[in-house]
This record gives structure tokens, sequence and C-alpha cells, in this order.
């Protein structure tokens, strides 16, 4: 007698979120909030170490290009775990490694201890927002899955408030070490966390691991008025095999436009958003704004992007990746034009600073759901990870860039133009992507 069959798709596709994401959003959003804060953490410490260590621009240019470096390293070797042995392994490991190594930072005492401890920290950072991504699209139904990575983003947007808010409330009390200190033991709690309660992804199992006793109890979870059978197999029919290589994978079946595009997108994005990040409470202190209010506004600045890639993601589910294509042209005016405002009142420094990061760091987290919905399960991880590994490569030679720019009588303006006109490339990608992969939701090659 021939074993009954279930897709695990349709159960997927049929379940009720409220029910069944909450604990996958929370844990993923966990990780990606000690992510979010380390990662921001450095570039609010920053102005204190600079001046407690006599350092100069150029010299903590080379702390932010070391840790983006890393994390593109992590990106990359994460992803591909995850897609050969599993999302909830490597992310336990990530937020494990990120721990350790940003408690290590306090005991830096000058530039280089603190370049290897960053380094390590770093490459723990690269490691958890690809595979959190993959987990939670992989849980998602298809007509949410943009939306929910938005979600998942709250996490993030969080962490890197809360790493300014450390630096306002709690630094110039017990130094620039506490934001390490909180940063270290953080991920250590979440790690713990995702052990024992984090599921691994159902659509991971089906590929990877198809007679795993896990799909039964997931199956009974999404489903939990069904019945099935010890000798139920389960399916997806809307994924391509895992046999084969996950990185040739990217570029088989026509596949390699679609990846080199996205790619594109991602390099150009990670060079407004790297400068912006890491060089916004300088060029905010610049334009006339004390120190303590850069580090918050420069917080807010990120609740504010979450919110835009809320309402990005819900476009990209509604009218697919064409609804990226504007986002980055509205983030080139708000971007460019913040130069011009220097002895403007700070209430609308603030006010264009936070428009701006609805545009650019909503788009980015728009190009986050986009790998989600352009890869399979198969090489998801791997993908994403992939393109994380570019954008953060364009935190490489970002602050290089920037620190360069970051002289004379109009620096701010050059640094603020040369951090904008990047999403000019972006707007153009996404004409592209929409062509390549399908204009509207549920079209295209690679959905899955």
């Amino acid at each position: 007698m021939a074993s009954p069959i279930v897709n695990i798709d349709d159960l997927i596709n049929a379940q009720d979120v409220r029910r069944t994401l909450p604990l996958i959003l929370f844990w993923a959003g966990a990780a990606m909030l000690a992510d979010g804060y380390d990662l921001l953490s450095i570039a609010y410490a920053g102005p204190m170490i600079i001046k407690e260590w006599g350092l100069n621009k150029h010299d903590f240019a080379l702390v932010l290009s070391v840790s983006a470096g890393a994390s593109m390293l992590g990106g990359f070797a994460c992803g591909y775990f995850a897609d050969r042995f599993g999302r909830k392994n490597s992310i336990v490991f990530g937020t494990l490694l990120l721990g350790l190594s940003t408690l290590g930072s306090t005991l830096a005492t000058n530039l280089h201890e603190l370049l290897i401890w960053r380094a390590i920290a770093g490459f723990g950072i690269g490691t958890v927002p690809p595979v959190a991504i993959a987990l939670v699209n992989e849980f998602a139904p298809q007509r949410l899955r943009a939306t929910i990575v938005a979600a998942l983003y709250l996490g993030t947007t969080i962490g890197a408030w809360s790493a300014a808010q450390a630096r306002d409330l709690l630094a110039p009390a017990y130094g620039w070490q506490i934001m390490f200190l909180i940063g270290g033991i953080a991920p250590l709690a979440v790690c713990a966390g995702l052990a024992f309660f984090l599921p691994e992804s159902p659509r991971f199992l089906v590929i990877r691991r198809p007679g795993s006793p896990q799909l039964a109890r997931l199956a009974q979870r999404l489903a939990p008025t069904a019945s099935f059978a010890p000798e139920t197999r389960f399916i997806t029919t809307t994924e391509l095999s895992a046999r084969g290589d996950p990185l040739r994978l990217l570029f088989v079946e026509g596949r390699w436009r679609i990846t080199l595009t996205f790619w594109l997108a991602y390099f150009a994005s990670g060079l407004t958003l790297y400068t912006m990040l890491y060089w916004s409470p300088i060029i905010l202190v610049s334009l006339g704004i004390n120190e303590r209010h850069a580090a918050v506004v420069s917080g807010w600045a990120g609740i504010a992007g979450w919110v835009g890639g809320v309402i990005i993601t819900r476009l990209i589910d509604r009218f697919g990746l064409r609804a990226m294509v504007t986002p980055p042209l509205l983030g080139i005016a708000l971007v460019g034009g913040l130069g011009y405002l220097g002895g403007m009142p700070s209430a609308i420094i603030a006010a264009v600073t936070l428009l701006g990061g609805m545009a650019f760091s909503g788009g980015q987290a728009g190009l986050h759901a986009t790998g989600g919905l352009i890869y399979p399960t198969a090489i998801r991880a791997n993908g994403i990870g992939l393109g994380l590994f570019v954008t953060r490569s364009a935190g490489v030679v970002g602050p290089f860039i920037t620190a360069q720019l970051y002289v004379g009588e109009h620096a701010v303006q050059h640094v603020l133009w040369s951090a904008a006109l990047p999403l000019a490339v972006v707007s153009i990608c996404y004409l592209m992507l929409s062509r390549l992969h399908g204009p509207g939701p549920g079209q295209g090659q690679a959905h899955a």
C-alpha cells in the first residue's frame, strides 16, 4: 500500500499565522535584535573611542571596514552552511559567536585589540540575517512572505535603536565599554532560547531531510486539526531539487541574470546604508546637532526605516518587485538634500533624516525580502547570504571613501551625495528584476 503524500506547501499556505508565526518571529527577531545592536554599537561608541584614544577618522574607518569585511565572510559561510546543514544550527552558532566576541571587545585597550575583537564580532554579525530571513520566509505563507521579512526586521530596528539609547543614557556614566557589555550578554541569552525553542524550517527538512521525524511534528503544528499517518511522506511541488552545490545552483537554469542583478542592487544599496549607519552620528554633529541628540536621531532613523520597510514589503506582496523602483529615487533627494540643512533648526534636520531612513533603510528591507522571493528553499539562505556578502563589501570600501571625502568646506555635502547617488542603481536594478522574475506576486521562475 502506497504511503500517503502531503504537500508541505499547502499546509504552510493554509496555516493560521496568528497561531504559528509568533513563536518563529519572536526568536528569529530576538536574534536579529542582538545582531542589529552589535552592528551599530561600534558606530555609536566610535566618537567616544576616537576621543579617548586620540584617533582620527581614518583610524576609525579601519575598524568599521574590518568589521564589515568579517561580516561578509560570516554571511557567505553561514548561508552556505545553513543550506546544507540546517537553519537552526547556523543561527545558534552565529549568536553564540556574536555574544562571546562582543564581550571580548570590552577588554580592548588599543586600536589593534579592538580590530581583532570587532573582526570576530563582524563574522558573527554576518551569520544571523541570511539564516533568520530564510527561516521566517520558509514558515510564511506565500501571500505574506515579503511582509513577514519586514516584520522580522523590527528586531534589527529595535536593536539599533537600543544601541543609540545605550549611548545616550549609559555610556556617559559608564564609558563606551558598557555598550559592548550589553551587546555581549544579550546574544548569549538569545542563543539559549534559540537552542531550546526555535524549530527547524519545514521546507528545509522536506528538501534536505525528508525522513526527519520533526516533519510530522511541524505538520501537526501547521494543521492542528489534521491527522497524519506515521508513514506519511511530505513533499514540495514548488521547489527545485536539492541535488548539487548551492553556489552553483544560483546560476543555473537562467538564474544567473537574476543573481547578478540582485547583487548589483545589494552593493549599491550597501554604499548608502553603511555610510548612513556608520557616519550618521558624526554627520548630524557636523550639521549642528549635539553629540548625544545625534545618536538619538540616528536611532529613531532606524525605527523610521522599519516603518518604511513594512510599507515597501507590503507593496511588494501586492504589486511585485516593481514596487521597489520608486523608494530609492525618493532616497536620493532626501539623503543628498540633508547636506544643505546645516544651521537649520534641529527638528528640520531630524525630520529629513527620518524620512531618508524610511526610504533607504526601508528599501534595504525590500532587498532582503526580494532574496526570499527569487530563490527557492534549496539555495535561499546561500542566495541571501551572498547578497549580504555583496552589500557588506560596500561596507568595507564605504568608510574609506567617506573618510577621504570628509574634508574641506563642503565635506558633509560631498559625503551625503556619494551616499545618495548609488540609490539610482538600485532603482534601475529593480526595473530589470521585475522583468526577469516577473512584475507581480506569484510570477517568475524562482518563486517558491
